[in-house]
């Protein structure tokens, strides 16, 4: 930055401040502002003024010299945390401190245009709606004007992201009270520079975990489980995952009662309702189980008045809960396996353009035959756990292994080896159905829905059970998939929950 840039920059920050304190009524009385600077500790770095703007521009000049931005909001919020002018003035100080989502001089010009709008027609409960359909994540409905809301999005826990924060301006802009003004017209120009994402979040995909926790041993026959739930958004096709919400329940539960207990928890969480409201059908539904929990019917859950499974609306799916959260786990082979998973598809002849309608049509069924044959079942009769890791390694390609026993009827050596495949061989999909049937039956169901792609399956199985849910014995409602994505696992999964310090 050259210096007379650095000038400008300097100029614009002495000036935006100085509006921002000059908005408090209270800066107009010498008291006050003799307590803010000794609040701040800088009482005898500047003079006192008669004018107040004159002593306001002198204690802007010792904030911004003496680098006191933080202090400067504390001293504020301390002595004027009621007033209306606080929550611009917090905004403007993280921007200028460098923990907005936006550059600074990005989120100063923001500031500049937003304050210009007039927002007295503008009902509370529209910037609620607003604020909630950002995306970014649990509002909290005490915060009900716009630097309030503004700040909220700016200050969030986590990694600062700058998409929920454009999303609501974006909204903000194409208000029918706002879009006429000339305000409205600068705020969409400057938007429009800084390359707001969409407010609608097209691209992105919701994912929703559905966690369940041992509270002590969970080998005993009255063991009980802790729910919690994080959804995340994930930008189509592999994009990065952004947290936005965890939800926990303090309530814990036997296996017996999940089915019927946990799930109108979920429901209670109105904002995770919003969130797949928003989502428009683009949601993946993962239970985080432990190794006692592997079996259960995940998909069977029903949350809403309608009492309709999840897994008959959206691709459900369980994961290893020790596999996503144990960093020690070497993840070397589970990535490899993972990017044959993505790269499998059918590789049928079709060079021969000549061929007939109906051996185009035997074409197409024996390449859906060569993508599902892409799963192989191996034997789980084992004469020591360490057979199954053997088997594995001839097949460092493999992706995805049928069980031909439900889990919950394995052996302890063949449940032991199957673990052992997850965490340690890498396999990152398992297939299996719950009850002592024949597996070519799954397969066949599955082929009826023509998968191009192994990594389809989350969509296949939810064709599957959308097709047999009037059947409660057809095959297709005794399917588990286990479906663990690599790259779709919180780093911070277990950072502190909100309020907690």
């Amino acid at each position: 930055m050259s210096r007379t840039d650095r000038e400008v920059t300097q100029r614009f920050r002495e000036t935006l401040l100085c509006t921002l304190l000059c908005a408090f009524p209270d800066m107009q009385r010498r008291e006050f502002r003799r307590d803010v600077l000794t609040t701040m500790g800088l009482h005898m770095e500047v003079a006192e003024r008669d004018v107040p703007r004159e002593h306001v521009k002198a204690i802007v000049r010792a904030v911004l010299d003496s680098g006191s931005l933080m202090p400067l909001g504390d001293a504020l919020r301390h002595h004027a945390p009621e007033d209306r002018a606080l929550p611009w003035l917090e905004l403007t100080v993280l921007a200028m401190a460098g923990f907005a989502p936006l550059p600074e001089k990005s989120m100063l010009r923001l500031i500049e245009v937003l304050r210009s709008i007039p927002y007295d027609s503008l009902a509370p409960c529209t910037l609620t709606r607003y604020a909630a359909e950002s995306g970014g994540g649990t509002f909290a409905a005490d915060h009900r004007t716009v630097p309030e809301i503004l700040l909220w999005l700016a200050d969030r826990r986590g990694p600062a992201v700058a998409e929920p924060l454009l999303r609501f301006v974006a909204l903000l802009g194409d208000d029918p009270h706002v879009v006429r003004t000339r305000q409205g017209s600068h705020l969409r120009d400057l938007l429009a520079d800084l390359n707001a994402p969409p407010a609608e979040g097209a691209d992105d995909r919701l994912i929703i975990q559905i966690r369940l926790e041992a509270t002590g041993p969970d080998h005993l026959p009255n063991s009980r489980y802790l729910l919690r739930s994080a959804y995340y958004r994930q930008r189509l096709p592999d994009g990065p995952l952004q947290r936005i919400r965890i939800l926990m329940h303090d309530e814990a539960y036997s296996k017996d009662e999940l089915i019927r207990k946990a799930p109108p928890q979920l429901a209670r969480w109105a904002e995770l309702a919003h969130e797949v409201h928003r989502a428009g059908g683009r949601v993946r539904i993962e239970f985080l189980l432990p190794a006692s929990l592997l079996g259960h019917e995940a998909e069977c859950w029903t949350v809403g008045p309608s009492r309709k499974a999840l897994g008959h609306n959206y691709p459900v799916v369980i994961r290893s809960l020790e596999r996503y959260s144990d960093p020690w786990i070497n993840p070397t082979s589970w990535r490899r396996r993972w990017g044959n998973l993505l790269s499998s598809g059918p590789d049928a002849d079709i060079s021969n353009q000549d061929a007939d309608v109906s051996n185009q049509d035997a074409d197409v069924s024996n390449q859906d035959a060569d993508v599902l044959s892409g799963i192989e079942w191996p034997s789980l009769e084992l004469e020591k756990p360490g057979d199954l890791a053997e088997w594995l390694s001839e097949r460092s390609d493999l992706a995805c292994i049928g069980l031909s026993v439900p889990y919950n009827d394995l052996t302890p050596a063949a449940r032991e080896a199957v673990h052992d495949a997850l965490l340690m061989e890498g396999v990152p999909v398992m297939l299996w159905r719950r009850d002592a049937g024949d597996p070519d039956e799954v397969m066949a169901a599955l082929r009826r829905h023509r998968p191009e792609h192994l990594s389809e399956l989350p969509e296949a199985v939810l064709q599957c059970r959308k097709a047999g849910r009037f059947d409660e014995e057809h095959v297709s409602q005794r399917i588990t998939l286990l479906y663990d994505d690599p790259h779709c696992v919180d780093p911070a999964q277990d950072s502190p929950y909100e309020g907690m310090a």
